[in-house]
């Protein structure tokens, strides 16, 4: 499919209901390049010079392993990245408690694992959510105090100074990732419910396409777009031809039934930035960026033809009308959309099951396409 340029894109804007899909898309990037951030370094950090601890070199590797294999996955698209979030933030906690109990909380080497252990803190409320990361944080935690305990019963005198301010400093971290993380997931609860709103003010219950509020709105944003970029707009509207002798006839169950199945193949043959909306009723509107009349009059053939190509279950063969109709200069939606009706209404009177464009349609010209209905 036709991607849609990164101006228009910018232009544009998310559709209402979209920031999640957004949201996905930048932690899916921003997770791929930190893991080959990490990879690069782990597996550097592994041929230094320098003579390491066997600890540390098991974990190095371990980083550049498992940077390597999500990775991987992310591009590939097998994990979704809350999976991904929660298997690496599994890692990093099962990392640091095995250099915690290997170095026994010994400032001497351990006190930048110390430090490492707030970030896994906050990764772990973040992404495991409030109680799930407060109870992480907590069982880390006990590691620790369980360890310092220890050392302050062995006989040989420890430097538990800096390991106890460390642990006093942790402890005042997970107080305030408890409080602060309550606030975090009821803004993400206010966030989530107003995009929700916001979809259901925007859609079509039933088909599931923009509604009428939705396109009143994109087409007037599309006409500036199409005047600050100067690149063409065409617009699609078109009608089920007889649609009422459907509803009568079969019920009006099967009539949604039949709406459903339109939408469902005009989906399949026009482009994936092109915006489908019901106008109303049994008519529907399409809104077609960066297209000029002649590739908006194909596209509508393309239309007509998947639509009427096979009969609907239970119900026969289905027609459309359509009119399609372009911007010209100096005018605006109301200008455009009165002209677009002229052409559906010609495209309804030369037969039904057509297609009209052009300005001869206007004048009720021969510039219909496709077949009258039997």
């Amino acid at each position: 499919m036709t991607q849609e340029p990164a101006t228009e894109q910018a232009l544009r804007g998310p559709a209402p209901g979209q920031w999640l899909l957004e949201d996905e898309r930048r932690r899916r990037r921003a997770y791929l390049g930190t893991q080959l951030v990490a990879f690069i370094a782990a597996t550097s950090l592994l041929f230094v010079g320098e003579e390491q601890d066997v600890a540390v070199t098991i974990v190095r590797g371990a980083v550049a392993a498992f940077s390597a294999i999500t990775g991987i996955l992310l591009w590939s698209r097998v994990v979704g990245v809350r999976a991904m979030e929660r298997a690496l933030v599994a890692f990093v906690l099962v990392a640091l408690a095995a250099l915690i109990v290997r170095w026994r909380l010994d400032p001497a080497v351990n006190i930048h694992t110390l430090y490492w252990l707030a970030p896994g803190f906050v990764l772990s409320v973040l992404v495991c959510g409030r109680r799930v990361g407060l109870s992480l944080n907590l069982g880390l935690y006990g590691l620790l105090l369980a360890i310092g305990v220890s050392l302050s019963w062995a006989s040989e005198p420890k430097p538990v100074g800096p390991l106890v301010n460390s642990l006093g400093l942790l402890a005042m971290a997970i107080a305030l990732l408890h409080a602060l993380g309550g606030r975090y997931e009821a803004l993400l609860a206010a966030r989530s419910s107003a995009a929700s709103h916001e979809l259901d003010a925007n859609t079509d219950p039933l088909t599931g396409i923009a509604n009428r509020r939705r396109l009143d709105a994109e087409l007037v944003a599309a006409v500036d777009r199409a005047r600050a970029i100067g690149r063409p707009l065409s617009v699609v509207s078109f009608d089920l031809d007889e649609f009422k002798g459907i509803n009568d006839r079969f019920g009006h169950d099967a009539g949604d039934a039949v709406l459903i199945e339109v939408v469902a193949r005009v989906r399949r043959v026009t482009r994936s930035r092109d915006l489908l909306g019901r106008w109303g009723g049994e008519e529907f509107l399409l809104v077609l960026d960066d297209c000029d009349e002649a590739t908006g009059a194909t596209i509508a053939e393309a239309c007509r033809g998947a639509i009427a190509g096979d009969p609907v279950s239970g119900v026969g063969t289905i027609t459309a009308s359509f009119g399609v109709a372009t911007l010209v200069d100096g005018e605006d939606c109301e200008g455009l959309l009165r002209r677009l009706d002229r052409r559906l209404y010609a495209a309804k009177s030369a037969g039904r099951n057509r297609v009209a464009a052009g300005e001869a349609a206007d004048g009720g010209s021969d510039v219909c396409r496709g077949q009258a209905s039997a």
